[in-house]
């Protein structure tokens, strides 16, 4: 189950393992935002919503965070500067 899923996640974003392990090299295997390791599951393929286009690779924490987002950079600065103030 988990092996097909993750083939159509790499068919849906048109790459194949061979680009996925590249991506996972070239970031060394961590996360892009957070820069931890992959942990017992693989990292996430970021993409931009709009344009389809693959950004990276990220954990499941900062893939789904940017989700909950809704990848709006002004939400996630008034997010930012509510953690700064309220710290």
């Amino acid at each position: 189950e988990q092996l097909r899923h993750r083939k159509n996640n790499l068919i849906k974003y048109g790459i194949t393992e061979v680009d996925y392990l590249q991506m996972f090299d070239k970031q060394r295997g961590v996360c892009l935002i957070c820069k931890r390791p992959q942990t017992s599951k693989r990292l996430h393929i970021d993409h931009d919503h709009g344009s389809g286009r693959i950004r990276g690779l990220l954990c499941e924490n900062c893939n789904r965070g940017l989700g909950m987002f809704r990848e709006d950079v002004a939400v996630m600065l008034a997010a930012i500067d509510y953690i700064k103030k309220n710290a």
